[in-house]
């Protein structure tokens, strides 16, 4: 008794090479099949090929979940997979028709392909996640559900001679799909018809996702037995992530929109909630009328600024001016820090908070404030050591401190070359050190501790 081992998605052109393969030898001369068939296998065999015998048997073990099945070709012409309980699993036929009870089952099926192709004939069918998979003359595979005449589109696993999810699928669905559900084998990879999605993945235990045309997800759901991985849920939003109040989540949906991307979660038993979170790739919208305000109250100068989009979760913009100062602010126009990069915060035209806080701060600690930062009870002072100084509540607590080596190399740019808006971060390595590049093309080097190298 001859037993093969197979991958669990096996192909139509893998399935049709074993039956040529096993018809072959049968033609060589009349020996027995070395099988011997479960009563619901023979009732099967029966079903869908009467009154014919068998050229060739071989047993198939199932390699991810092992079950068994059986490879049994009729003549050089026709072969079926059958598992053990007497479902049949992939069928074809080169020249003969496929058998009439399975025409039958799938009237609807046969009758569109009749009318959307009528040169094509069919040759075969195989058991899909989506319902069936049947194979034209042409090499075209139809994807359809089990009751419906209506295409979804186009099979790829199997087509073309390609039967693994990293040859067929572009990189970032490969990527993803890699990433977050590896621990699930793909079953079915569907090219959908309407051009809803390009691609929709099904893989097993009733896990499926579908790609936009830019490849990225769209949609993920279980429709069967198992849940969406934790590690897929854990590369949502965080604000996503906080309204979730159980992981037995089985659908998620995004919508990309132009300002928003909106996310709709539903968990077992149907209950969900929907939600949308600022698109970071949004177009960028600068407060010009706060920044032109802000820099004429406490700069009193008329220079063109260079504008830099931060991301940290919401979007805020640093605002460079040519005297070395810089200035955050968030998209409503309102400023959130000021830095001198060097220059005391004294120096500016109007300050920005109360004189008496920073007075105070530089008597009290004997030093220079040249950064200070607003957040919700409280201002944030440094010096250029890097050290800060909390003031809340009428009273300073200070923390010592020094400042990133990035942060550092930066604001040693800004100071030194404060009107060159085209100098660039190029370069940072833990061994080497940071490097900038001028608007001139000269270099400026820093070691790893951010200091300016000679």
């Amino acid at each position: 008794m001859c037993k093969k081992s197979v991958w669990m998605g096996i192909g139509w052109i893998v399935a049709i090479c074993l039956f040529l393969s096993c018809s072959e030898e049968k033609e060589s001369g009349p020996e027995p099949l070395g099988v011997t068939f479960p009563e619901a296998v023979q009732e099967a065999l029966a079903h869908y090929f009467p009154n014919q015998e068998p050229s060739s048997a071989e047993e198939l073990n199932h390699e991810e979940s092992g079950e068994l099945r059986y490879l049994v070709t009729y003549g050089t012409d026709a072969y079926i997979i059958v598992n053990a309980e007497g479902e049949w699993q992939t069928l074809g036929c080169s020249n003969r028709p496929l058998p009439e009870v399975l025409q039958e089952e799938y009237v609807n099926q046969f009758q569109t392909i009749a009318q959307e192709y009528p040169s094509d004939e069919p040759i075969s069918l195989q058991r899909a996640a989506y319902g069936v998979t049947i194979g034209l003359m042409n090499g075209e595979l139809l994807a359809f559900e089990e009751n419906s005449g209506t295409i979804l589109g186009n099979e790829l696993m199997g087509y073309d001679g390609k039967e693994e999810a990293s040859e067929i699928l572009p990189n970032a669905a490969y990527s993803f799909s890699y990433t977050y559900f590896s621990e699930y084998p793909v079953q079915n990879i569907l090219q959908p018809m309407d051009k809803e999605f390009s691609y929709k993945v099904y893989l097993d235990r009733g896990l499926n996702i579908s790609f936009d045309a830019s490849n990225q997800w769209v949609v993920a759901e279980s429709l069967g037995d198992a849940y969406l991985p934790s590690s897929f849920l854990a590369s949502l939003p965080d604000e996503v992530k906080e309204m979730m109040t159980t992981d037995e989540i089985v659908r998620v949906e995004r919508k990309t929109e132009p300002e928003t991307i909106q996310y709709y979660v539903e968990a077992e038993g149907g209950k969900g909630f929907g939600m949308a979170i600022d698109n970071p790739d949004r177009p960028v919208r600068f407060p010009d009328e706060a920044i032109n305000a802000f820099i004429g109250t406490y700069f009193g100068i008329a220079s063109t600024p260079r504008k830099t989009v931060l991301y940290s979760g919401t979007r805020n913009f640093r605002v460079s001016l040519p005297n070395g100062f810089d200035f955050k602010l968030n998209e409503a126009g309102e400023w959130f820090a000021v830095d001198g990069n060097g220059t005391p915060l004294s120096e500016m035209k109007q300050l920005i908070i109360d004189e008496n806080i920073l007075q105070q701060a530089e008597a009290e600690y004997q030093t220079t404030i040249t950064f200070v930062q607003k957040e919700t009870d409280q201002l944030v002072l440094r010096d250029e050591a890097g050290n800060a100084y909390i003031y809340k509540d009428n009273t300073f607590q200070r923390l010592e401190g020094i400042w990133e080596p990035m942060e550092k190399a930066y604001r040693y740019i800004r100071h030194h070359y404060p009107e060159d808006f085209d100098a660039t971060f190029i370069y940072s390595s833990p061994d080497e050190g940071i490097i900038y590049q001028l608007g001139n093309g000269e270099k400026v080097r820093f070691d790893v501790k951010g200091n300016v190298l000679p």
